[in-house]
């Protein structure tokens, strides 16, 4: 449960401490007044991401040069407590009970919001990559090996693109082996989160079914995926894009 939060120049919020109470709480006032801003606020002490924009710069009260962010959460007879700063150009700086934290997957598995907004209809209308971002997030909170291969995956592929780009085809090879290692890992365990998903919502209603289809089906080892970017990587080199 969350216990307290402490904001200091995050949105319109100059400082702000608040307790919160045992069961539900409701946030009620006029158009303005910053709750919705609270909400991100928990969001963002949480899960270290917003549910409303991906700039951190907006997320600063207009004036100032940092936001700090402090949550305490309890759960039955413990307490922990996480800190997040941002400070320009991007820095953050993470922290909880023990001292500083220095990954975001520890620092996120002790509070897990769940945010209901007019944008999650996106879901279900909107493009498949709107679904794969939904689900690489609610998978990633749950399993530590998939948030680690989700992060090497994301930044081979922008290592690889931009040797590509610079025409360095020795570079751009050299992350081939980490983008196959890591996406072996989110094939799987997608796969697997599909069918936990779908267990539970047999028990909602028998009509309602997730669906898990990757182009990289056939791929399903290190030298299958290394001989597909040997196929492809004439191709990759004159469009300069994995």
């Amino acid at each position: 449960m969350l216990e307290s939060i402490s904001i200091t120049d995050f949105r319109n919020y100059t400082s702000l401490f608040l307790e919160f109470s045992p069961g539900d709480n409701i946030l009620a006032g006029a158009n303005g007044t910053g709750k919705t801003n609270l909400l991100e606020a928990i969001y963002f002490a949480s899960l270290l991401r917003s549910f409303r924009t991906v700039r951190w710069k907006e997320l600063v009260r207009i004036g100032a040069d940092r936001t700090e962010l402090a949550i305490t959460v309890k759960k039955s007879n413990w307490r922990q407590k996480r800190k997040v700063c941002l400070e320009f150009p991007e820095k953050r700086v993470l922290s909880g009970d023990s001292g500083p934290i220095t990954r975001a997957s520890e620092y996120v598995q002790v509070l897990r919001p769940v945010v209901f907004a007019p944008g999650d209809r996106e879901l279900i209308t909107g493009s498949a990559g709107c679904r794969r971002s939904f689900f690489d997030m609610l998978i990633a909170l749950s399993d530590r090996e998939y948030w680690q291969a989700l992060r090497a995956h994301n930044q081979a592929i922008l290592r690889r693109n931009a040797a590509l780009r610079s025409e360095n085809h020795i570079s751009a090879k050299a992350f081939e082996g980490v983008i196959a290692e890591a996406a072996l890992v989110l094939t799987s365990c997608r796969t697997k989160w599909v069918e936990l998903l779908n267990s539970e919502l047999e028990k909602l209603s028998a009509d309602a079914t997730i669906c898990y289809k990757s182009d990289c089906s056939q791929y399903t080892d290190m030298s299958s995926y290394m001989t597909a970017f040997a196929d492809l990587r004439p191709r990759d080199m004159q469009y300069k894009s994995t």
